[in-house]
């Protein structure tokens, strides 16, 4: 259960207020997506790796979800049959690591390019932690924040500068459905593809799968690109005198 450690029971305090459950589900997911793209800081892996040691991830999720979550590194395939910890044992995943992300700085040849961070101005407080972090590693950084409904159109143009961002992409169930977000569109690599793509040819659930999936995943960590923070729970609730005639509803 991803959200077993959740100290926020917020179903019992509708069903006390008389309201009642539609619809449970676990939809998406909040990341970091790292830009493979180019010749940015965060074309080389051991850059993306140097800026995830330097956040500290417990007290990050904990400040973005009001301390309901303070591990990072979930799982993005949902379905519980597919659980793996790598996303949470990755080396960079854990509380901020100067001296980690010093290494990975040299591996990378850091020689104090500027990391790009351009965030939607309801991330203020997602550019004040990232400075906060980037200055006591060293990293050094330039940060845009853009107007809010702008971020789509950035960080789809090919033709803009830009390092890092914080989102929510749609998750799924099985490794071969997680969205082109996630999986494609800013995270280029050969490896990755490869895997990818004999995955999605195979049974899903098969034993064949299954051993696919972990290499995948396994891959996903190497590369740094996607970085899973915590999941997001979304429940449709509705006042109980209101009744639908038809099965499922467009919100």
């Amino acid at each position: 259960d991803l959200f077993a450690d959740c100290p926020v029971n917020f179903e019992a305090q509708l069903q006390a207020a008389g309201i009642k459950i539609l619809k449970k589900t676990q939809t998406s997911g909040n990341v970091f997506f790292m830009n493979t793209r180019g010749n940015g800081v965060a074309a080389n892996a051991n850059m993306r790796k140097a800026m995830m040691a330097a956040i500290d991830i417990p007290e990050f999720v904990s400040y973005m979800t009001d301390g309901e979550f303070t591990k990072g590194g979930f799982c993005p395939a949902v379905d519980e049959v597919y659980y793996t910890d790598v996303f949470e044992k990755a080396d960079y995943m854990g509380e901020d690591n100067v001296a980690l992300a010093k290494q990975y700085m040299q591996a990378a040849g850091y020689n104090g390019e500027k990391v790009q961070l351009a965030l939607g101005s309801a991330y203020a407080n997602v550019a004040t932690l990232l400075a906060s972090y980037f200055d006591a590693a060293g990293i050094k950084y330039e940060i845009t924040m853009l107007e809010s409904g702008a971020t789509k159109d950035f960080y789809t143009d090919k033709n803009n500068a830009w390092d890092i961002y914080y989102t929510a992409p749609s998750l799924n169930n099985t490794p071969t459905l997680l969205s082109a977000t996630i999986m494609n569109d800013d995270y280029l690599g050969a490896e990755k593809d490869a895997l990818l793509k004999e995955l999605q040819g195979m049974v899903v659930g098969s034993q064949e799968y299954m051993n696919k999936w972990h290499e995948l995943a396994q891959q996903m960590v190497d590369d740094c690109a996607v970085v899973f923070l915590h999941p997001v729970n979304v429940e449709w609730a509705f006042h109980s005198d209101f009744n639908l005639e038809y099965d499922g509803i467009s919100t």
